[in-house]
């Protein structure tokens, strides 16, 4: 992905009891007629899933 990254919050995103960073990304900017404006929202999960101990 291409852009900046305009905000971003640390929060349960999806209701799951986990905690996500959810970022809003600009890829381009509509300045005139000919280029349109390009955003999303995109959201990682924060927590490490734990190693499974070999028995």
């Amino acid at each position: 992905m291409h852009g900046y990254v305009s905000d971003f919050a640390i929060a349960d995103f999806d209701n799951d009891g986990e905690e996500e960073i959810v970022a809003a990304l600009v890829m381009s900017k509509g300045a005139s007629f000919v280029l349109k404006p390009k955003s999303a929202i995109i959201s990682y999960d924060l927590k490490i899933p734990e190693a499974e101990e070999n028995q």
